[in-house]
């Protein structure tokens, strides 16, 4: 497809006919601008070739092709009026003619050196004069040609890309800055206006305006190492100098600035989390959640089986049942299933005190009182007294519980 394109403009980037272009809206033959547009669109064709290793293999060497066109181009559109030498707009057109020839920006950003560094000179000197000499009717930049009284806010940056004196590309840069901060027009930065005085013409916020930063790039361009011909800002026999941001540096500063402030955010928001956990107290009570029940209310019969009564809500059947087995073991005397006596307990409990040793005083004793010094042998005997004495009326009370039948009710 580059080949075919290419050829394209091999056969008519010297001679282009029936073109259009931003300083012609109309077809127009033989412009200056597309002229040139094409010839160095055929230079970057030899540049593809080089940099593919290409260039042996095709039958057409597009680089040599473009410096011929050039050389041709420079003879039909270089002329000298009023002691200015300068393009004109159009080959063989008057003398006086001439436009803004914003394709010259392509051949500076590709350092191919197409064209002469001659044809750059002039054209500097020749903006220069037209913006000293037309300050009250270019006041916000140079029109697209000399019939035209639109200019062109991109062109205009491009223009001023190209130009080799600093004063003459700050001067039409300071042209489009001012028109730029005019609070004339609604539409936002067009592209297209009168140059008078800065009234919109079309284009409001047009990707086009990214022409603008068309100086900048070429600040930072480095010739290429294995190019043979040097770009027309390089000046032979000096060391180029070096960007000093290079894409690397910018990309690494943005990536590294944007992962610093993900790991500040990070810590913030696990050092918030931190010391809200400090600030729980501990000991904190864990209160247990409050059951509500319903209260039911049994029914305990006679022994008849006939007749029986309701045991009040506070006691339940299980209590009822132990207070009065609990009543019938206080008014029978003990069996062999039922507690001891406190004095069967006291002898049982000197009995084995003795056949572990030798007896102990106080030992199966009645308590004593308040006052008289109890020792610690008779403390333990009274605690085992009553511990045995609990054992077996709750052996007595669970054997009671499991003789006696369910109740049973009648209809």
């Amino acid at each position: 497809m580059l080949n075919s394109w290419a050829g394209y403009l091999a056969d008519n980037a010297l001679y282009p006919l029936s073109q259009i272009s931003l300083a012609s809206p109309t077809a127009s033959d033989n412009s200056t601008n597309v002229a040139a547009k094409g010839i160095i669109g055929i230079g970057a064709m030899g540049a593809i070739d080089k940099m593919l290793n290409y260039g042996s293999n095709s039958s057409v060497n597009y680089s040599s092709m473009a410096i011929e066109y050039a050389s041709h181009w420079e003879s039909l559109a270089f002329v000298t009026s009023n002691g200015q030498t300068h393009l004109t707009s159009t080959y063989g057109g008057p003398e006086s003619s001439w436009t803004l020839v914003d394709s010259l920006f392509g051949d500076k950003l590709l350092a191919m050196g197409v064209i002469s560094s001659q044809v750059y000179d002039a054209q500097t000197q020749f903006y220069e004069q037209l913006m000293n000499d037309n300050a009250a009717s270019y006041g916000y930049g140079l029109p697209m040609d000399e019939s035209s009284k639109i200019g062109n806010s991109a062109a205009l940056a491009m223009v001023a890309a190209t130009m080799t004196n600093a004063s003459t590309r700050a001067q039409i840069l300071s042209s489009v800055a001012s028109y730029a901060a005019l609070p004339l027009s609604l539409n936002i930065f067009p592209t297209s206006y009168y140059v008078s005085n800065g009234s919109y013409v079309s284009g409001p916020a047009s990707p086009a305006q990214g022409a603008l930063f068309a100086p900048m790039v070429l600040s930072l361009l480095i010739p290429p190492t294995n190019s043979t011909t040097p770009p027309a800002s390089y000046t032979p026999g000096s060391t180029p100098a070096k960007s000093h941001t290079s894409l690397g540096v910018i990309l690494g500063a943005v990536f590294g600035s944007v992962a610093g402030l993900l790991i500040i955010a990070i810590a913030a928001v696990m050092f918030i989390r931190r010391r809200r956990y400090k600030a729980v107290p501990n000991d904190l009570p864990i209160s247990s959640p409050s059951f509500q029940y319903d209260t039911v209310t049994p029914f305990i019969p006679s022994e008849d089986g006939v007749s029986g009564s309701y045991v009040s809500p506070d006691e339940s059947l299980q209590t009822s049942k132990t207070k009065e087995i609990h009543q019938d073991m206080v008014t029978s005397p003990f069996s062999a299933t039922s507690p001891l006596s406190s004095t069967q307990a006291g002898n049982t409990a000197t009995e084995g005190a003795a056949a572990d040793g030798p007896a102990t005083e106080g030992v199966g004793s009645p308590l004593r009182q308040p006052g008289e010094g109890p020792s610690r042998n008779h403390v333990m005997t009274e605690l085992r007294t009553e511990v045995l004495q609990l054992r077996q009326f709750m052996q007595s009370m669970n054997e009671r519980l499991q003789v006696e039948p369910p109740p049973t009710y009648s209809e």
